[in-house]
């Protein structure tokens, strides 16, 4: 059953990241020129597509691999360095198509430049951004809890995929962008394809109607906050910011 309570309390979150990034794109906008994405130029972008879309393939396949046993396994701090090195390899095809392609990182929307302040603002709206969640859900009392659970030296591995997964996006979504010239239309077509494929699985165990309806504000959110990283073009504040409240759900679904 839909837990409307996590969505109003996402909603709140992402959209109070998105206003404490704005603010801090005012007040220092030498770390987002205007233009940094939409700048990104392929000779042919639609190949750039089609290659994304094959190391996106490659992604799934090494994840099914790694969903039949094959990773390794640790215990402890060991076991959270060794699920860090799965989440690694289940993403590598992403990774080597930029090594491969000869693509720097900026097509992959992880500027160089400055990554400290980057991160640094990356934190401060996560936190903002979890404050806002607390309150949407009644919970500010928890405030501190969520971070002690959330800043566990043994989500470092979590703290990874996030990373990877929001690299993936950003690879796939820089091309389409580059290929489509159209940052809506390429926005709302990635936040329909998220949907989109989760619904056979959902459906084979036999989703019920308000499932559905969360795969919808699944995508709504997913549109807002594409659009927002195609015009910041930097993805090292995101990922703090989307670990942060990843884990929220994950707390939600564990005692």
């Amino acid at each position: 059953m839909i837990d409307f309570g996590q969505y109003i309390g996402l909603y709140a979150a992402y959209g109070t990241g998105a206003l404490v990034w704005l603010i801090a794109l005012r007040t220092m906008p030498s770390l987002w020129p205007a233009g940094a994405s939409s700048g990104i130029t392929f000779a042919k972008p639609w190949r750039e597509v089609l290659w994304a879309l094959l190391a996106c393939f490659g992604v799934v396949a090494v994840g099914q691999a790694y969903q039949h046993g094959f990773r390794f396994s640790g215990h402890g701090s060991w076991g959270t360095l060794a699920e860090s090195t799965n989440q690694v390899m289940i993403f590598s095809p992403v990774i080597l198509l930029l090594v491969l392609r000869r693509q720097g990182l900026s097509t992959a929307w992880l500027p160089t430049k400055r990554i400290p302040q980057r991160l640094v603002v990356g934190v401060a709206v996560s936190f903002a951004a979890l404050v806002a969640y607390c309150l949407a859900r009644q919970e500010l009392d928890r405030f501190g809890a969520y971070l002690a659970r959330i800043y566990e030296p043994g989500n470092a591995d979590k703290a990874v995929q996030v990373f990877l997964e929001d690299l993936s996006i950003a690879v796939f979504m820089c091309r389409l962008t580059a290929a489509m010239n159209r940052p809506w239309i390429s926005a709302g077509l990635l936040g329909a394809l998220f949907a989109a494929g989760h619904i056979p699985a959902m459906l084979s165990h036999g989703a019920a109607g308000g499932e559905l309806l969360g795969l919808v504000l699944d995508g709504l959110l997913g549109l807002f906050m594409v659009r927002i990283l195609q015009r910041a073009g930097d993805i090292w504040w995101f990922w703090c910011l989307h670990f942060m409240l990843d884990m929220t759900q994950f707390i939600q679904r564990t005692p």
